[in-house]
């Protein structure tokens, strides 16, 4: 199975209007840190992440501008009329951060049936 991890486009309608944007997935560390925070319900620390995981995670904003200009990481974990859309991101980059089982049936890599060891047996 080859896994490819690489920035992946998304949107979603936020206010009836339509933001993408392309979105990396997130490492193990982090996607586990994030699951913790977001499990124990303070929203606060959830928001105190967003800092640090949208600037490597997040880029090319379009459809959505606070005072002219494209949210900042600390727009985006403060400002609570982008709240919502701040949470769906989130969501977002914690499924596309985990392997699903579509990408195991999509994947181009050898199945179980057809892998043989270093003499040839299956």
């Amino acid at each position: 199975m080859d896994i490819i991890i690489d920035w992946e486009a998304w949107e979603t309608k936020f206010n009836g209007e339509t933001v993408s944007m392309e979105l990396l997935p997130l490492e193990t560390q982090t996607l586990l840190e994030l699951g913790a925070v977001a499990s124990a319900n303070d929203p606060s620390k959830t928001m105190g992440m967003v800092v640090d995981i949208f600037p490597g995670h997040v880029r090319n904003v379009q459809g959505i501008t606070i005072n002219g200009k494209v949210p900042t990481p600390e727009q985006y974990a403060s400002v609570s009329r982008i709240y919502v859309l701040t949470t769906r991101i989130l969501t977002q980059l914690g499924i596309i951060s985990q392997i699903s089982e579509e990408d195991v049936k999509n994947s181009n890599g050898p199945s179980d049936s057809q892998t043989s060891d270093s003499n040839g047996t299956k």
